[in-house]
C-alpha cells in the first residue's frame, strides 16, 4: 500500500508535466486546474504516506521544497523571465515528486538548468531558420562540432559554456528583435509581455508589468481594433518534462 501511494504520486506528477508540455506547445496555454491540483494531490498523498509509515518526513520535504521552488519561480516571474504558470508548475512538481527521488532538489535543478538552456537554444535556432537567418545557425553547428571533437582535451562544462556564449553573443540582438510581434489588443492574454504601453481609452496597460487576467478582460472589452507590440517568447514547459525524463533515465 505504501509503495502504491508513492507510485501513484509519481505517475500523476509525470502525467501533469508531460500533458502540460504538450498543451503549451500546441496552444501556449497551461491546464491551470491540473497544474494547481499538484499541490492538494501531493500534500494529501504524502500525508497519507506518513500515516501509513508513521514517518512524516516525506510530507515535510514536500512542503518546504515546494515553498522554496515557489519562491525561486516567483523571483523569475517578477524578473519577466517566466510566466505565472511556469512558477506554479515548478512548485507543484516539488510538492508531488520531491520525496520520491533521492536528492531530488539538486538533481532536478541541475537537469532543469540544462534542459532550459538546450530547449531555449533549439527554439531560438528554429526562430532564426524560420525567419531566413541561416548564417548564425551554420556558425553554431560548425562550432559545436569542433568543440565536441575537442571534448576529450577540454573540460566539458567549459565547452558547453563556450558554445552557448558564442551563440547568444552572435544572435542576441537579432533574436530579441525576431521575438517581437504584433497582436490585436482585443486578443491580449494573461502573461503577455507588452513591449510598449497600451492605451485602452479608460485605462493604460504598462509595459513594465505582465498582462493580468483582469487586464486581458479589459482589453477584450475595449473595442480597440489596433495592435500592440508583444514579446513572443518560446514555450518553457517542455523543459520541465525534459528534466524529469533525464532524472528518470539516470535513476537511481
Amino acid at each position: 500500500m505504501v509503495i502504491l501511494v508513492a507510485l501513484c504520486l509519481v505517475f500523476y506528477g509525470f502525467f501533469v508535466v508531460f500533458y502540460s508540455s504538450v498543451m503549451d506547445l500546441l496552444s501556449t496555454y497551461l491546464p491551470e486546474k491540473m497544474v494547481m491540483s499538484l499541490f492538494p494531490v501531493g500534500y494529501a498523498g504524502w500525508a497519507l504516506y506518513g500515516l501509513l509509515t508513521g514517518n512524516f518526513s516525506a510530507l515535510f520535504t514536500s512542503l518546504w521544497t515546494s515553498a522554496l521552488a515557489f519562491a525561486i519561480g516567483f523571483g523569475l516571474y517578477r524578473l519577466r523571465h517566466w510566466a505565472s504558470g511556469d512558477m506554479w508548475l515548478l512548485a507543484g512538481i516539488f510538492a508531488c515528486l520531491a520525496p520520491s527521488f533521492p536528492n531530488f532538489g539538486s538533481r532536478y535543478t541541475f537537469y532543469l538548468v540544462l534542459a532550459v538552456g538546450a530547449w531555449s537554444l533549439l527554439s531560438y535556432m528554429w526562430v532564426l531558420v524560420a525567419r531566413g537567418y541561416w548564417k548564425p545557425v551554420v556558425i553554431l553547428l560548425l562550432t559545436e562540432a569542433l568543440l565536441f571533437w575537442m571534448a576529450p582535451a577540454i573540460w566539458v562544462p567549459l565547452m558547453l559554456l563556450a558554445m552557448l556564449g558564442l551563440f547568444f553573443l552572435a544572435t542576441f540582438r537579432k533574436v530579441e528583435a525576431l521575438l517581437q510581434g504584433q497582436k490585436p489588443i482585443r486578443e491580449l492574454e494573461e502573461d503577455d509581455w507588452l513591449m510598449e504601453d497600451v492605451d485602452l481609452g479608460f485605462a493604460i496597460l504598462r509595459k513594465s508589468q505582465p498582462v493580468t487576467r483582469y487586464d486581458a478582460m479589459l482589453a477584450g472589452q475595449s473595442g480597440r481594433t489596433c495592435e500592440a507590440s508583444v514579446k513572443l517568447g518560446v514555450p518553457l514547459t517542455p523543459s520541465f518534462a525534459l528534466a524529469l525524463l533525464a532524472l528518470l533515465i539516470t535513476f537511481p
